[in-house]
C-alpha cells in the first residue's frame, strides 16, 4: 500500500495550486480577449455609421453649394478629407 507523508501532500497541495493558478490567469486573458474583441466590432460599427452619416451631411453640403447640379457629374473624385481641427495660420 502507498504511504503519503506530509511532505508529499504538501507537495500535492503546491502543485495543484499552481495549475489552478495558471488556469485562471489563463481562462482572465481569454475573456479579457473576448471583451476586447466584441468591444472593437461594436466600435467599428458604430464607426461605420458614422462614417456614413459623415459621407451624407457632405453631400447635402455640396447639393446646397451646388444647387441644380448633379452630384455623380460634377463631385471630385475620390474622397474628400476636411480637417478635424482648425488651425489657423501662423503669423510669422
Amino acid at each position: 500500500m502507498f504511504r503519503f507523508t506530509i511532505r508529499d501532500v504538501l507537495w500535492l497541495t503546491v502543485v495543484v495550486a499552481m495549475g489552478l493558478a495558471w488556469w485562471i490567469s489563463a481562462y482572465r486573458a481569454h475573456v479579457r480577449l473576448v471583451m476586447e474583441q466584441s468591444e472593437r466590432a461594436d466600435l467599428q460599427r458604430a464607426f461605420d455609421r458614422l462614417d456614413v452619416q459623415r459621407q451624407s451631411l457632405r453631400n447635402e453640403v455640396w447639393r446646397l453649394k451646388h444647387p441644380g447640379e448633379s452630384l455623380q457629374s460634377s463631385a471630385p473624385a475620390g474622397p474628400i478629407t476636411m480637417p478635424l481641427i482648425s488651425v489657423p495660420p501662423s503669423s510669422n
